[in-house]
Formats: structure tokens, C-alpha cells, sequence
């Protein structure tokens, strides 16, 4: 669902390459089947209750029994960034991601 390493990432990439190529059905299947993957994503991300954890071992290779939870509201791995996606698909407003380095 990430922003950084998630489908949000996906969905977003392929939105500004649409905005730059214009209208392709190949193009727009793929959009929509990662965008709906995006909304499945983050409705399962948001009915879990608990703290989610970041696989062992991706943090701290010497102590691989210590433990790294998600923020779930991170712009990069939370909803904060699937929600500023899914809302500059909706209003067609992604000026924001000039901050990324997108252009």
C-alpha cells in the first residue's frame, strides 16, 4: 500500500504517465487493476486493530529478534501517502509531488 516501496507508488506512476501520454487501454487496465488493488490494500490496512511489523531482519541485521512496527498515518509507508494518491487522482491535482522530484 506504501507510497515509497507500495502500490501506492504503482498507481501514482502510472496516473502521471497517463496525464503525460494521454488516453491508452492497455495503459488504463493497468491503472485500474492497481488502483483497485491500492483500495482492497488499504480497507485491510485499516481494519487491523494491532500493531503491523516490519519483516525481521529488514532493520537490524545484528539483532535480528528486535522488532519495527509500521506508522501506520507515514506519508511513505501509511495511509497519509495512498490518501494524497487516491486524492490527486480524484481532483486531478498531483502538483505536490514536484517536492518528490516528479515532473
Amino acid at each position: 500500500m506504501a507510497f515509497c516501496h507500495g502500490i501506492g507508488g504503482v498507481v501514482f506512476s502510472l496516473y502521471r504517465v497517463s496525464k503525460l501520454i494521454g488516453e491508452d487501454n492497455s495503459l488504463s487496465e493497468c491503472f485500474s487493476y492497481w488502483k483497485k488493488e491500492l483500495l482492497n490494500d488499504l480497507e485491510i490496512f485499516l481494519s487491523i486493530d494491532e500493531d503491523i511489523f516490519y519483516p525481521q531482519n529488514s532493520f537490524n541485521k545484528q539483532n535480528p529478534s528486535e522488532k519495527h512496527t509500521i506508522d501506520k498515518c507515514n506519508f511513505l509507508n501509511g495511509v497519509v501517502g495512498a490518501g494524497l494518491v487516491l486524492q490527486s487522482i480524484q481532483y486531478d491535482c498531483d502538483d505536490w509531488a514536484q517536492f518528490l522530484g516528479y515532473h
